[in-house]
């Protein structure tokens, strides 16, 4: 093949390019002219315009999102670094080039089990599709910097959906448009981007008006166990011990208990007694902390039989965390003092128990503060 066209720049010292044709090259030349009249300065060891050293050495968003994880995983709960690996999938597969693509479920796979994990902590081993994947996406996926408004608005609409196509629950989607969200803001801190897209969309996620207060009550647990899958805990096992979210190392949760619930407590440790670290519930066989699927089965079991077949087939109780919120929420309608949310381990804010107790006083509402399910015969 002969070199037709050659362009030469002196940044300092010379610098040749060859080009197939003389077209391309006076194509070239026409675009280093253009950036010496704007004035800007050329790097001595390509010569080539600065303008094009940033987007030569411009982060796509796969990697972008490998250095986020990174950056986050050691100060992170294992569950929040599945949040992390999970949400921030869908936008790396969304963000990449034309071009024919391997199928979305084995893109997500090799991201989620391989490639957003930070190296030190990967222990899946790639199959020979998953590699194929893995190379396609490092190539496919687009610098950060062309990430404008329009596509971030679309990313944010792609993690209000599920893997089945349906919506995602409304905290479910806030969730997952926040981490989008701080890994824009860290594009910024990167000087990826000069602001974050995300930003005044209305799709933009919304922060929530309740919190955990620290300083009230009088049973303070230290610690908590997190279960996630092995990937992502330091030490490869479903639980790991850490402590209490959003508190410093040390830090307890301190909940008032009533006098009646304390009794309870008290002839419950007395018969059963603790682990040696002080965990109230336990597995029989190993210690560990009883899993998501015993209690949810024994609930299941007592929703049979204590309500009617009406009742069980409704969304009433339908979960155990269901109990806490039903309780507190009618708690605060009913107008009865915050103290009394906060044996539940919440606080409120005014503006929310005064939007429940407006509720409460509609016309044609009553709340009782507590409903009671009719007894099943």
């Amino acid at each position: 093949m002969t070199l037709t066209g050659q362009v030469q720049v002196t940044a300092g010292k010379e610098h040749s390019e060859w080009y197939r044709t003389k077209a391309l090259a006076n194509n070239r030349r026409a675009k280093l002219i253009t950036a010496t009249q704007n004035g800007e300065a050329f790097d001595v060891a390509t010569g080539v315009p600065e303008s094009e050293i940033k987007t030569r050495s411009a982060r796509s968003l796969l990697q972008l999102a490998r250095q986020f994880i990174t950056h986050e995983w050691d100060n992170a709960a294992p569950n929040t670094r599945k949040r992390y690996v999970d949400t921030l999938a869908v936008p790396v597969v969304a963000f990449t080039g034309k071009g024919k693509r391997p199928s979305a479920a084995v893109l997500r796979r090799v991201l989620t089990t391989y490639l957003l994990i930070p190296e030190a902590h990967r222990r899946h081993v790639p199959t020979l599709e998953e590699s194929a994947a893995a190379e396609w996406i490092a190539t496919a996926s687009r610098p950060v910097q062309e990430l404008d408004k329009i596509e971030a608005a679309t990313a944010l609409q792609a993690l209000g959906r599920d893997l089945d196509g349906k919506a995602a629950a409304a905290w479910t989607t806030r969730t997952r448009q926040g981490v989008f969200h701080h890994l824009l803001s860290f594009a910024v801190d990167l000087e990826e981007l000069t602001g974050n897209p995300v930003t005044g969309l209305r799709s933009s996620v919304q922060r929530g008006t309740s919190e955990v207060d620290p300083r009230v009550g009088r049973t303070g647990p230290g610690k908590s166990a997190s279960r996630a899958v092995g990937r992502y805990t330091d030490s490869g096992e479903l639980w790991e011990e850490r402590n209490l979210k959003r508190r410093a190392e040390g830090a307890v949760r301190v909940v008032p208990i009533p006098p009646r619930l304390l009794a309870v407590l008290r002839e419950h440790t007395a018969e059963f007694g603790t682990t040696s670290y002080g965990r109230l519930f336990r597995g029989l066989r190993s210690g560990a902390p009883v899993s998501a699927s015993v209690y949810c089965d024994v609930w299941r079991k007592v929703r049979e039989a204590a309500l009617s077949p009406e009742q069980v087939a409704s969304p009433l109780a339908d979960d155990p965390y269901d109990l806490r919120h039903a309780a507190v929420s009618t708690w605060l309608a009913a107008g009865l003092p915050p103290g009394r949310g906060r044996r539940a381990g919440w606080t409120h804010r005014g503006r929310a128990a005064q939007g429940l107790r407006e509720g409460a006083r509609r016309p044609g509402r009553h709340v009782e503060p507590r409903d009671r399910p009719a007894s099943r015969r």
